[in-house]
């Protein structure tokens, strides 16, 4: 599998062609038919790609920064819609759950990992991208299969396959910004970067070996960032982070407008009740 083909100022999605010379995708064979107009899309605006990374990693900044008072409000506004939100997942990994897998140290060890997240050079990068591509791939045969995946599903379970529901490019592209995220994320704890948690070897494999434990534990972060924006001001003023808006537009958003339907109402509604009770 090819994992390095730079394109123009990003070098990410080279990984997804089997061969291409950027910007020309003359003789390319994509791997994944329903991503070739995000890859196109990323060919003409490199700077809408870089945007979207630094989005994502300043989510993951925050996440990793996250304290106890701030799980409790977390963890409150979870038990009023649901284990892992209201919304479908392949895993009930919380966000919670997610960081006692590692120490303090863990965290400062993700966090130099998720500093330098596009490094196509690195091993990381390429065990990432391959894990994405194999379940990009094997989604993607399954919807041609005419099969309909699910979450909760063991054969969907065990693919990517979001991207056969996503019709709109941009959103497409935060989709596989984060699903890579993801399996980044995993493959940092796989490769031993991320010192874990006494007792936690089983959870982290079983991270590893699924999906969505990452993306469960961005999304409350998401959510509990915009509460105590509203309600408590803990964190930093939203017009400090200007990608976090429109991330959180994007995944509330649903499919068929163009999103990615991964928020509704109800789980932002609970986590600002909750953020509300917890700051009075």
């Amino acid at each position: 599998m090819n994992t390095h083909v730079p394109v123009r100022d990003t070098r990410f999605f080279g990984g997804m062609y089997v061969r291409a010379d950027p910007p020309s995708r003359e003789g390319c064979e994509p791997m994944v038919p329903e991503i070739i107009p995000a890859l196109d899309w990323a060919l003409e605006h490199p700077e809408g790609v870089s945007k979207v990374f630094l989005g994502y990693q300043r989510l993951c900044e925050i996440l990793l920064g996250l304290q106890d008072q701030d799980l409790v409000i977390a963890d409150a506004a979870r038990a009023m819609y649901g284990s892992s939100g209201d919304q479908s997942s392949a895993s009930h990994f919380t966000l919670r759950e997610f960081l006692g897998v590692m120490t303090d140290q863990g965290r400062e060890d993700l966090s130099v990992e998720l500093s330098r997240l596009v490094n196509p050079e690195d091993d990381l990068y390429k065990r990432a991208m391959q894990g994405l591509m194999e379940r990009l791939v094997s989604g993607h045969l399954l919807f041609g299969e005419g099969q309909a995946p699910m979450d909760g599903d063991s054969g969907s379970d065990s693919v990517i396959w979001g991207h056969t529901r996503v019709n709109n490019p941009t959103a497409m592209l935060h989709f596989l910004v984060c699903h890579f995220t993801e399996r980044y994320v995993c493959q940092a704890f796989a490769l031993g970067r991320v010192e874990v948690a006494r007792g936690q070897e089983g959870a982290v494999q079983a991270m590893i070996t699924g999906k969505d434990s990452v993306l469960n534990a961005m999304t409350e972060t998401l959510l509990l960032w915009n509460a105590q924006c509203d309600q408590c001001g803990e964190f930093v003023d939203k017009r400090f982070d200007p990608m976090l808006p429109e991330i959180l537009s994007m995944w509330r958003t649903p499919k068929r407008d163009g999103g990615l339907g991964w928020i509704s109402d109800s789980g932002v509604h609970a986590f600002r009740y909750a953020a509300e009770e917890g700051c009075a």
